[in-house]
Formats: C-alpha cells, structure tokens, sequence
C-alpha cells in the first residue's frame, strides 16, 4: 500500500514538506528542495521521489518493499566497485540505502540468472555509452 505526501514550493519560494494525511497539513517549511528532501531522510521512513515539475514533487511512501527476486541474494557474491555502481545508480529512486541495497540485489539476481554472473550494472554502463554513442550519430 503506498500513501502520497508532496513538497511544494509555496509563492514566498519556500519549500513545504505535505502530509500525506492531508495535503493541507504542513509538516516542515525549508528554505530549499534539498532541504526538504533532507528533511524526509531523517524521518528514516521508506520512500521515493517523482519529480513532477520544478516546483512540485511526489513523495511515495511505502512501508515495506516485498517480493523482490532478490530477497535471499548473498551481497558477497557481487564484487565491490559492482555494488559501488549499483547504489550511486539507484539513489535515483530514493535515498535510503536499504532500499537501494533491495533494488541492487534484485538486478544482480536478473544479471545472475541471464549471464551467470552479477554484472547488471556492467550491462546498464554499456546500454548507456550505446545510447549516447547512438544519439551523437547523424
């Protein structure tokens, strides 16, 4: 079950973080988005971020992440500067490294499964410099 607050900026250009009760109810004001966001870290409860528009972002909240193809994934078995990889890409999706540690284990168990090792991350730089390479192309 996932719950919605926002943080919005308001016409003084401060940052209000919205219930997700009511999205009238004001939790805190920041003088920034950051800190705002930073503000949603310290709560420690799990989220994600969908950036709506410059002045407006979703925050979803969740209370738990289940079912992932990666619950029982030993983090041993995915070399270090993989793993490095892997968390820096999924801050994209929320801030907490325990769900970025969630989302990384799933895509190495894919990665396993598909090549025999855990390179997902590999693949994505790969998939990334195709598509760059791809676009420069005229």
């Amino acid at each position: 079950m996932y719950k919605y607050g926002f943080i919005k900026k308001n016409r003084k250009g401060e940052w209000l973080v919205l219930s997700e009760k009511e999205s009238r109810d004001v939790m805190s004001i920041q003088k920034t988005r950051e800190a705002a966001e930073a503000y949603l870290v310290k709560s420690k409860r799990p989220f994600e971020l969908i950036h709506l528009n410059s002045e407006l972002t979703a925050i979803k909240y969740s209370e738990e992440i289940k079912g992932g193809i990666g619950d029982n994934f030993d983090i041993a078995q995915i070399p270090k500067e993989e793993l490095n990889k892997g968390l820096t890409v999924e801050r994209e999706h929320s801030p907490h490294k325990d769900i970025q540690l969630d989302i990384v284990k799933d895509h190495e168990q894919e990665a396993l499964e598909l090549t025999g090792e855990p390179n997902y991350y590999e693949y994505l730089e790969e998939a990334e410099n195709k598509m760059k390479e791809d676009g420069n192309a005229e």
